[in-house]
């Protein structure tokens, strides 16, 4: 004869088993989606003159966008396009003139430090 309770205990275990799988599929989709994002977001900041100023301080893009929050990238570079003083930027970064650069960006003293940027042209 079945014992009712090892029908019970089983049927706990197998619901618990598919909990699990179906666990780790949504992990895996959601890290994907992430990944997926996040290069979209590295193709969105490459043609940015703060991506030129990361890479003048010696930041890697690719871990950029992986190790800063995304809302703090996102908010840099809207400063970055956001800025009143693009023409003077672009003619700096184009000259190799970064330091100079950094005397009115609004991403210094680090684009790559967690602080908030905010853009001071309301043309956003």
């Amino acid at each position: 004869m079945i014992d009712l309770g090892s029908i019970y205990l089983t049927l706990i275990a197998a619901s618990f088993g598919v909990f699990v799988v179906a666990l780790a599929l949504a992990i895996g989709r959601n890290v994907e989606t992430g990944n997926r994002y996040r290069a979209t977001l590295l193709r969105q900041l490459e043609p940015l003159n703060l991506a030129r100023m990361l890479a003048f301080q010696g930041v890697d893009l690719h871990r950029y966008v992986h190790q800063i929050p995304i809302t703090e990238i996102l908010l840099r570079m809207r400063a970055c396009k956001c800025c009143a003083q693009q023409q003077t930027c672009d003619d700096l970064i184009a000259s190799e003139r970064y330091a100079e650069a950094t005397r009115f960006c609004v991403n210094t003293p680090s684009p790559c430090a967690t602080k908030s940027a905010t853009p001071d042209d309301s043309r956003c």
